[in-house]
């Protein structure tokens, strides 16, 4: 079957073990070589024949989507168990993009490609050629960000911004405002565990925050509540660890 030139790929999490929960994505709002994540209904996805192989069509309609639901969820587990509790990284970061949903308006003719295009991935791929995780802040605005057991003045921030902006061009309209509001946030949340018990601002590391910022800046709006930038933060937090975890030379 000829490929839509309009349709979009979608894709899901891959997990180590069977997730409680199938969440599909989409790629879109590419940013300097990037896609951001949304949610997609499963109802509005077109599944290619070699998905429904596994699916009784004999069901009626809403029973046959459980029914792949659960056929990608097995698909997209590294092992072919249920896991005990606090295992998948990928469905924490899931849950952090739960409010970015993409609205069902029953349009877009979606295209499934589940096995290769994981967004995130637990574990660490031997195959994947590492480079050195650089960051793009001296030691010292570096030192001051990391400290979230005090506010950071106006000043600092704005000498962050400033020296974001002149090491990436993708942070050319970085504004003091927002690693004022991004690091006021982290330090509200400075208690706050992940799923496996650790501190989520743990995730966090100085290999990272560069990464982080940029993250930050490019799926936070400034029209987003206080509770969405939480949640995108999170989000970039756990997608800073791994990002460190897979870009370290070793």
């Amino acid at each position: 079957m000829r490929r839509d030139e309009s349709a979009m790929r979608v894709f899901i999490p891959v997990s180590d073990y069977i997730a409680p929960q199938a969440k599909f994505y989409v790629g879109c709002r590419p940013y300097h070589g990037r896609l951001f994540p949304k949610v997609v209904e499963a109802a509005c996805i077109f599944f290619y024949p070699e998905f429904w192989a596994a699916v009784d069509d004999t069901q009626p309609a809403k029973k046959r989507l459980v029914e792949m639901t659960k056929e990608c969820k097995y698909r997209a587990a590294v092992n072919k168990t249920v896991a005990g509790a606090g295992n998948e990284a990928g469905n924490e970061a899931g849950n952090a993009l739960a409010d970015t949903a993409a609205p069902n308006d029953g349009t877009s003719e979606l295209t499934s490609s589940l096995p290769d295009l994981p967004i995130i991935q637990d574990k660490p791929n031997a195959d994947v050629e590492r480079a050195p995780s650089r960051n793009i802040l001296s030691d010292e605005n570096v030192t001051s960000f990391m400290n979230f057991a005090e506010a950071m003045t106006i000043e600092r921030c704005a000498m962050i911004a400033e020296e974001s902006k002149a090491s990436t061009t993708s942070l050319h309209d970085l504004k003091l405002d927002k690693v004022k509001a991004v690091h006021e946030s982290l330090r509200s949340k400075v208690e706050e565990k992940d799923q496996k018990g650790g501190l989520m601002v743990d995730k966090l590391s100085r290999n990272g925050l560069g990464f982080f910022v940029e993250m930050c800046h490019g799926i936070i709006s400034d029209k987003d509540s206080q509770k969405k930038v939480a949640r995108k933060i999170k989000y970039a937090l756990i997608a800073s660890e791994i990002h460190v975890r897979h870009t370290s030379i070793t």
